[in-house]
């Protein structure tokens, strides 16, 4: 296979980083801060955020136009289109 000039042929792991999201506990949710990315909140646009007010590892904050990929409960891939939250 050829590639298109000024293409370069590469992995997935090489373009992107890639990480599973924190375990957020009952107690670290608030009614304010940042919001908790659930399942449910890529499935349904509608669906009800928890939120976190603490500070955690940057690794966990999304930021607008990061892609999301679920692989567990559902499948799909996701471009988060809000603020900066954090992904459970």
């Amino acid at each position: 296979m050829s590639l298109p000039k000024g293409w370069a042929l590469a992995t997935l792991g090489d373009l992107a980083h890639y990480i599973n999201g924190r375990g957020f506990k009952k107690s670290e949710w608030k009614t304010e801060g940042l919001p908790i990315i659930r399942i449910q909140n890529l499935n349904k646009e509608d669906a009800d955020f928890n939120y976190a007010d603490d500070s955690f590892e940057e690794k966990y904050r999304v930021k607008k136009g990061d892609l999301l990929v679920a692989w567990s409960a559902s499948l799909g891939a996701y471009i988060w289109n809000r603020g900066d939250a954090w992904l459970n």
